[in-house]
């Protein structure tokens, strides 16, 4: 099994997933087909679950997600979901720009809605 490596552009967000269980999505997500865009991260993610990782730290660095793109990613942490509970522990992580409360909300809204817990840190963006 091998890392997922995808550069960012304009309208598509950097994706590293390590197998060493360090996932990390970050940047602006509005691409033309969402799921075509993250279909090689649902194949990634359904491959290494088999490897019955121990622990994943997934971290979402995200500065804009257009609808498609957050129901993708609801999606993504409901699959998560799943894997934790074959024994494998997840924490997720949203990143988001010091005093932007629009993505904080953001990020609580997807939180509520796939029903995965989901730690907070404001951080100084450019």
């Amino acid at each position: 099994m091998e890392n997922l490596i995808i550069g960012k552009t304009s309208t598509t967000p950097q994706i590293n997933l390590e197998t060493s269980g360090s996932l990390l999505i970050k940047g602006v997500s509005t691409p033309g087909d969402v799921h075509t865009f993250f279909q090689p991260v649902f194949g990634w993610l359904e491959d290494y679950k088999y490897t019955k990782p121990s622990q994943i730290n997934l971290v979402l660095d995200i500065d804009y997600l257009n609808t498609a793109s957050s129901k993708v990613i609801v999606q993504l942490l409901v699959a998560l979901n799943k894997i934790k509970l074959e024994g494998t522990s997840v924490n997720v992580t949203w990143r988001y720009d010091e005093g932007d409360e629009d993505m904080l909300e953001l990020g609580k809204d997807l939180e509520f809605t796939s029903n995965t817990p989901i730690v907070y840190v404001d951080v100084k963006k450019n």
